[in-house]
């Protein structure tokens, strides 16, 4: 039963015929049995019980047996008779093989007394010839022997046979193994066997069985105490001794050492892997039998995903698929019970706790044993339980745990099949020139299995290694450039709370880049965006931009941005926004993967009046309309078809739009996708009216409070506001609450910040708000200098050349923050509109004291 420790092959569950090879402790046992029986026995024969449930290595301790009997004997080897009464079928045939098997062994040793292989012949064939029905016990075999012409005295037959044994000083060993694999009608046999021709002389059994199994079938046969039936019948039992825990573990590992013969090193993490085996799968390993079928699975399952898991982690999940299936099909089938976002939701922490109360309660398996192994493999289930789980899903998924989410369903399946092998992977990064291109190119277009590309285990793979501080060349950018548009046109677009493909190609080219030195980021990525098409381009750069604080999005610290530099982001934008502008003249922009993102990112760099006058010439032709809504459709939590109006006011006038389609849909000849395009729009339209009303008075009020503050350098009264808005003083009072507006001195109306966003200023972006640094900056300046009012156009046109320069229009936003934010108790600031009536200078009217930007 002990698997080798250098082969790779399936262990046959065999047992061990050489004590030399000895795991388990058994020799020093069987040598002591066998001189036990050789020399310490009685004449008369002995019955020796050695019991050990299954898997235990019964059958390893008779071998042993049976090699110290023959090597250490004094002079003659002994006969030893192997018999296994389960290779037999039925009580008849078991009790001939029994004889045949001993006489055979007995004439193989060359008796010269006549009379005994006389007696023994006799016997034999007496029992090989009678009619099966006769054959029920050993008693009905002597007397079934006389009636076919045997000697009368078959007692006196078994007495010879016996005396010449005695004379011929042959000492007989019969090693009985598997009784506890009988039929209870065929052990009752077996023993009576025993005990019937057990007084040979010099005939010693050794009888290997489970000694549970066999008195509970023994009482259940003969209707009376099965243990005390036994004790008639051994004369001397010992108790199997069972292999410690650290014995059967140290078999079990150097069993699996050469499996793990080429796993990376970074997966072999001593404390989870020491932990999770020793301390969890080892609970499982209660017999010799245990480490062979857990050691054979292995070397079945593991092999083809070597590299694709953290071995640890699988050994354990294939320890529950064998000795806990109930457990294991639980993990199976409730991915989202045990990894995954909503394993974490505050809102289904109950739920979750009673899913996992339920299953443990329910296993029939050894629960302590396998409530460890789940909850070491689960952190975050544990969690539950204890609260605070501070685990790193990301550190997860670079060691390929089965808690990564991304990672759960290969510790499900034995092959990949379809995704990308580790192996594979390596091969693909040892690639260079048009080869590499073809095969990420070929990655990119192979259809998904399972719902995920090839292409994205390559990436995932890429990003484990870089976060993982492994060396990966950032001349991989060019090609991984190249397929940049295939991989927007292959991302799906379903929410799985997962990084999506195109945005995980972003992100590894932004980690491939930050491993090049400061001054030779820029560059690279130039040529790096030669390579790629016009959407990926566009994708990239304002990805890069929004590290900046740009579109709206929170800056990262300074240090961190992939390209530090503001004024190089300029210039990239500045090259995105002429490829945009060259794309849509020679019509290959309405063509791109994912057209929307491409438009939202046409306006992100800079050109959104120029990409909605694109938009409106491509949509002049009808089908090109319809297009454009179907890209907008889609499907409402009721399932009812409705068209992103707020997106499509970002690309058309929606009024204009709402006509055409209201025109289009009486008209004939429409495609049935058309028609359910335009219907949702209308409805669309028609089912928001109030809220854009509402949204339109909200507009008119944040303006008319900025117009008094720039005609008149104060802020109105509520009473002016009211009486200008007297229908809406319902909306007014809820502005207030939304803060939207605050009143000031009790009477008096100010902007708030939410207000101005409403207006489509955005002061929560880092440069916005270092723009407002610098205003302000500059009006205290101002004052000390008894100046107190700032030129706008002056202030710009001062600053042009300096890093990070604001321009006029940053300063004329910035001018309108600081009024939304400003304690107007205590200072108060002046717009003053130029001709175009936008703001031109700010004044400060009152005393400059500290003014706070994070309203």
């Amino acid at each position: 039963m002990e698997p080798s420790e250098s082969s790779q092959h399936l262990s046959s569950d065999s047992a061990q015929t050489d004590p030399h090879a000895d795991r388990l402790g058994y020799a020093p046992f069987a040598k002591m049995l066998a001189h036990s029986a050789l020399r310490g026995s009685p004449a008369a024969g002995l019955v020796v019980g050695i019991y050990g449930e299954w898997g235990l290595g019964k059958t390893t301790l008779l071998n042993f047996v049976e090699h110290y009997a023959k090597t250490d004997a004094d002079d003659d080897d002994p006969i030893i008779v192997r018999f296994n009464p389960w290779w037999f079928s039925g009580r008849e045939d078991l009790l001939r093989r029994f004889f045949k098997e001993f006489e055979t062994a007995v004439l193989r040793k060359g008796a010269r007394n006549k009379k005994l292989r006389s007696g023994l012949q006799k016997l034999g064939e007496a029992v090989g010839t009678m009619p099966h029905a006769m054959v029920a016990s050993v008693g009905k075999v002597l007397a079934a022997a006389t009636k076919f012409g045997e000697p009368a005295d078959l007692v006196g037959l078994k007495e010879a046979i016996g005396k010449s044994l005695a004379e011929e000083a042959l000492r007989v060993i019969v090693l009985v193994d598997d009784i506890d694999r009988l039929m209870p009608a065929e052990m009752v046999d077996v023993f009576r066997l025993v005990r019937s021709v057990g007084d040979f002389s010099n005939v010693h059994y050794v009888l290997a069985f489970d000694r549970q199994v066999v008195a509970n079938a023994l009482t259940t046969q003969i209707g009376t105490d099965g243990a005390r039936y036994l004790e008639k019948i051994v004369q001397v039992p010992f108790e199997l001794p069972r292999p410690s825990p650290t014995t059967l573990y140290g078999l079990f590992a150097r069993g699996l050492a050469p499996l793990l013969v080429g796993t990376e090193e970074s997966l072999l993490e001593q404390r989870h892997t020491a932990d999770l085996l020793m301390n969890g799968v080892g609970s499982f390993l209660r017999t010799p039998r245990d480490v062979a079928r857990l050691t054979n699975a292995l070397l079945v399952t593991y092999p083809p995903l070597k590299n694709e898991v953290n071995p640890a982690d699988f050994v354990a999940i294939e320890a529950l698929r064998i000795f806990a299936p109930d457990v294991y099909e639980c993990i199976r089938s409730n991915r989202s019970r045990f990894v995954g976002p909503l394993l974490a939701a505050q809102h289904m922490k109950k739920e979750n706790l009673a899913f996992h109360s339920c299953w443990f309660e329910a296993s029939s398996s050894v629960e302590l044993t396998v409530r460890g192994v789940v909850l070491k493999m689960f952190p975050a289930v544990a969690s539950l339980h204890s609260g605070g789980y501070k685990g790193n899903d990301r550190e997860h998924q670079r060691a390929r745990r089965i808690c990564s989410d991304p990672m759960f369903e290969r510790y499900f399946r034995y092959s990949l099949g379809g995704s990308l092998s580790r192996a594979e992977f390596q091969d693909c990064m040892e690639l260079r020139g048009e080869p590499l291109h073809n095969r990420l190119r070929s990655l990119a277009e192979e259809q998904p299995v399972d719902g995920q590309r090839k292409l994205r285990s390559f990436l995932d793979m890429i990003f484990d290694d870089l976060l993982g501080g492994v060396a990966v060349s950032p001349d991989l950018l060019p090609y991984l450039f190249g397929v940049g548009d295939r991989v927007v046109a292959g991302t799906s677009r379903a929410f799985d709370f997962s990084a999506p493909d195109d945005m995980l190609l972003v992100f590894v080219i932004e980690k491939l880049l930050e491993r090049l030195p400061l001054d030779a980021r820029t560059g690279v990525l130039r040529a790096g965006l030669a390579c790629a098409g016009v959407c990926f381009s566009a994708m990239v750069v304002t990805m890069l931009g929004a590290q900046h604080g740009r579109h709206g999005e929170p800056a990262v610290d300074p240090a961190e941005r992939t390209i530090p530099v503001a004024a190089d982001i300029d210039g990239l934008e500045e090259e995105i926004r002429e490829r945009l502008a060259s794309s849509c003249i020679d019509g290959s922009l309405w063509t791109a993967p994912n057209l929307l993102r491409l438009l939202f990112d046409w306006k992100r760099v800079g050109s959104g009046s120029e990409m909605r006058r694109a938009v409106q010439s491509w949509t002049a032709e009808d089908a090109k309309f319809l297009e454009l809504l179907g890209l907008l459709l889609g499907a409402s939590s009721s399932g009812r078809h409705v068209v992103d109006l707020e997106a499509l006011s970002e690309l058309l006038e929606i009024e204009p739009a709402v006509e055409r389609a209201e025109r289009l849909l009486a008209s004939s000849g429409l495609p049935p996708g058309g028609r359910a395009s335009l219907k949702a729009l209308v409805q669309g339209y028609s089912e928001t009216e109030p809220q854009r009303r509402e949204g339109r008075t909200r507009r008119l009020v944040l303006l008319e409070i900025l117009r008094a503050v720039s005609e008149s350098g104060t802020f109105p009264t509520r009473h002016s506001i009211r009486q200008r808005f007297e229908a809406e003083r319902a909306l007014i009072d809820r502005m207030e609450r939304d803060l939207h507006i605050a009143s000031t001195w009790g009477d008096r109306y100010l902007v708030r910040v939410e207000g101005l966003r409403q207006l489509g200023f955005e002061p929560t972006a880092l440069r916005e708000l270092e723009v407002c640094r610098l205003l302000l900056e500059k009006l205290k300046a101002s004052y000390r200098d008894n100046k107190r009012s700032v030129e706008l156009a002056q202030f710009a046109e001062e600053s042009r050349g300096e890093a990070g320069a604001p321009s006029e229009q940053d300063l004329r936003r910035a001018a309108l923050v600081l009024l939304s934010s400003v304690n107007v108790a205590k200072s108060t600031f002046n717009i003053v509109t130029g001709p175009d009536g936008e703001a031109a200078s700010i004044t400060s009217t009152e005393a400059i004291l500290e003014v706070s930007l994070a309203e």
